[in-house]
């Protein structure tokens, strides 16, 4: 059994190729999971920002007696409600671009397995050949045997 070809999977620079395609897109997915964390977070704080903007503003007395003050504080809030309306759009495109994804690294992942399990069922065919050929040479060997005792 010393001379056993080694197992050569003709597909394996596809099978690396697979591997490193789901690796570059589960590091998208963390990339962009991380970025709407983030974007969340920011989410947050500015609606934490008008919340409080707007307890102020109706708590300061005589706020509605100055037109001139009133109408400063709603521009505040016009402009926190603007900020915390792009805080939202963007953490939007962020969970579809996570989303986008999550939905590739799927794909990949079930790629990376179908071709990692066609290779276990060549190895396993490889094995079988080896195993049947080592039986072949057990037989030769013992019909040798049988033939040269015979001859004697």
């Amino acid at each position: 059994m010393a001379g056993q070809a080694p197992f050569l999977y003709p597909l394996e620079p596809y099978r690396r190729r697979c591997e490193w395609d789901l690796n570059e897109a589960l590091c998208d997915l963390a990339a962009a999971t991380q970025a709407l964390a983030e974007q969340e977070t920011r989410c947050d704080a500015a609606q934490r920002e008008l919340a409080a903007a707007q307890g102020a503003g109706t708590q300061r007395p005589g706020s509605l007696l100055r037109p001139d003050l009133h109408r400063l504080t709603q521009d505040y809030l016009a402009h926190l409600h603007r900020q915390l309306r792009r805080q939202q759009e963007e953490a939007a495109r962020l969970a579809a671009q996570r989303e986008e994804a999550l939905g590739r690294s799927h794909h990949l992942r079930k790629l990376t397995d179908g071709v990692e399990e066609h290779r276990r069922g060549a190895l396993r065919e490889h094995e079988k050949q080896l195993a049947a050929l080592a039986c072949k040479d057990a037989d030769d060997i013992w019909l040798q045997r049988i033939g040269w005792r015979t001859r004697r």
